[in-house]
């Protein structure tokens, strides 16, 4: 075995370590080509990225470095998955300098975990079509799989998982290590959302994404805030599952919800135009007065309220809440806010420290055109460190 060969053995068997990368830098700097070093200082800037908040101007600047590395090291083939072509579906993502996620079939992965896990270092696995008659296996068989203890996020998108399936989850011993789970476009029950976010066999999990589960929104919250295992959860993505004031208030009012860092209750509107006069929704301003009256939303860094028609005065509870101290990012895109909002958003002492800052004004045309507006400008000064975009 090469050395170069012993380093990337090390990074596989270790793929939580940033150590063993950098080592690996470090070598293909001395030791390599051109196209080597380029690899070097992808892996160098992908691992600083996760050491910064996101959206931090020194984390945008390195995003901008890393997609031109991405592009660079994509066109001359230097990251190939040739030896995986014939065994995933789909594309695949680097994380810290190395494959991490890969789209496969639940059969293969099953057959050929140990020689995936042990040619990269994947922590992130989706599984195509685990409802399919062919290339899928039962879930109650995928979930006792060993393999599975090397996996840090499971993407379950489409997988047909209810209660059983959720308990199947819950009942496994080899998730231990499992940090994120993704369940969009499931019929997803109370039952087995409790029983997943309670399980003893999950003490790692920490973040939720029920995307597109629709309709679930109001039941999800519901079923979660009232369970002591939602402490550990960080995360918690409700976008297109018609949350309501009810599913909001829900987390809002759980003493359980003290450990979330990212809430997106965004829901977008059939057809919606963000074009005419500036709209409030008196359900969306209650679903601001619930974020920011929640001494339990304290450790808020991101809020998504996408599309909630929350008014200024929405965003006036927000920006002067005594619990969002903590927020860094906040998205409020198509919003339909007045352009007042540029003024007062300005002004909140709660978004001093923001790094992202998305705010939905109201637009004049179905063209899209907003008449330029002094106040934007003075927001972008007042809010030095903030990426600002307005839509």
């Amino acid at each position: 075995m090469t050395d170069r060969d012993a380093l990337l053995a090390a990074i596989c068997a270790q793929p939580d370590e940033d150590t063993p990368r950098l080592m690996y830098a470090d070598w293909l700097d001395e030791h390599g080509s051109a196209d080597d070093r380029l690899r070097a200082r992808f892996i160098r800037v992908q691992i600083e990225m996760t050491r910064l908040e996101e959206q931090h101007p020194k984390w945008r600047k390195l995003y901008s470095e890393e997609r031109k590395l991405l592009n660079d090291l994509t066109r001359r083939n230097v990251l190939s998955v040739d030896h995986l072509q014939k065994r995933i579906v789909g594309g695949v993502d680097y994380q810290r300098g190395f494959l991490a996620s890969i789209t496969v079939y639940a059969k293969r992965f099953l057959a050929e975990a140990d020689n995936f896990l042990a040619i990269d270092p994947i922590q992130t696995v989706r599984f195509a079509k685990l409802t399919a008659k062919q290339g899928s296996v039962p879930p109650a068989t995928l979930f006792r799989s060993e393999q599975l203890a090397r996996l840090r996020a499971l993407d379950l998108t489409s997988a047909g998982l209810g209660a059983e399936g959720l308990g199947h989850i819950a009942d496994s011993a080899h998730l231990a290590g499992l940090r994120s789970l993704v369940l969009t476009e499931n019929p997803l029950t109370a039952e087995g959302l409790s029983r997943l976010v309670d399980s003893p066999n999950l003490p790692a999990l920490a973040s939720l994404d029920l995307n597109c589960c629709a309709a679930l929104g109001d039941m999800a919250a519901s079923a979660l805030a009232t369970r002591p295992g939602f402490r550990r959860v960080r995360k918690l993505n409700l976008f297109r599952t018609r949350c309501t004031l009810a599913g909001a208030r829900a987390v809002a009012e759980s003493p359980h919800s003290i450990g979330l860092e990212y809430f997106n209750a965004g829901e977008p509107a059939f057809n919606y135009l963000p074009t005419g006069s500036p709209t409030v929704s008196t359900e969306d301003e209650a679903i601001a007065r619930a974020v920011a009256d929640s001494p339990h939303l304290a450790n808020l860094t991101e809020l998504d309220l996408s599309w909630k028609q929350i008014g200024l005065d929405g965003l006036r509870m927000l920006g002067y809440s005594p619990h969002l101290k903590k927020l860094l990012r906040l998205r409020l895109r198509y919003c339909r806010l007045a352009a007042r909002a540029f003024k007062l958003a300005a002004e909140a002492p709660n978004f001093r420290g923001l790094y992202l800052l998305e705010l939905g004004v109201a637009r004049d045309n179905y063209s899209g055109v907003r008449k330029p507006d002094p106040d934007e400008e003075a927001l972008r000064e007042a809010l030095p460190d903030a990426a600002i975009r307005v839509e």
